[in-house]
């Protein structure tokens, strides 16, 4: 997008400060990848002064995150997302196309030793990464982690990708409860956008 078409930080600001003084109290930070945009962490140093403002949460892809870790706890992020669709190297660069996993994989270890509340966010996509369902989900036995299982929308805008099978939400759940079948929904929270 041509830069004149973007938001400024000045004006990213001001738009935080006046969803502030009508009862916002909450922003979710995210993309795209929101650290390739430059100034971010300053705008972030910004918002976190707004005594309005209660939480600041970031959703990353997790590549360029590592290094800014301690500055997400100093700054009191309150939570991050990081999307990681398999725990495979080979696997992580056949759905990317990218050589990336030890750079998001250091970001995950990162938020755990800053104690900074993590959620997995992994799109199921068929023939491609289901075998990372319950490995993905035994993480959270021995990480202080949530993992969020998501649909792959269906469709593809390049016809690349051939469905060998729609993995919904129940069927993610039918694979979760072969290995857990004493699993249950838990309620879902007020104005939640997401099954549970």
């Amino acid at each position: 997008m041509p830069k004149p078409h973007l938001l400024t930080w000045e004006e990213m600001e001001r738009v935080v400060r006046l969803l502030t003084t009508m009862g916002i109290d909450k922003v979710r930070i995210t993309g795209g990848e929101p650290f390739v945009r430059r100034g971010m962490m300053e705008f972030l140093e910004e918002i976190s002064q707004i005594a309005e403002l209660q939480q600041i949460n970031i959703t990353t892809n997790g590549v360029l995150t590592e290094p800014l870790v301690p500055e997400f706890k100093r700054l009191g992020i309150k939570s991050v997302n990081l999307s990681l669709d398999t725990l495979d190297r080979q696997r992580f660069f056949d759905i990317t196309r990218r050589d990336e996993f030890q750079n998001v994989w250091q970001t995950f270890e990162a938020l755990q030793a800053y104690k900074i509340p993590t959620k997995l966010n992994a799109v199921v996509m068929s023939g491609k990464n289901t075998d990372d369902i319950i490995p993905m989900a035994e993480l959270t036995r021995t990480h202080n982690i949530s993992v969020r299982f998501i649909e792959e929308m269906p469709f593809n805008g390049d016809g690349a990708h051939e469905y060998q099978e729609f993995w919904n939400y129940r069927k993610i759940l039918e694979e979760l409860k072969k290995q857990y079948p004493g699993i249950y929904k838990l309620p879902d929270p007020p104005a939640s956008t997401a099954y549970h």
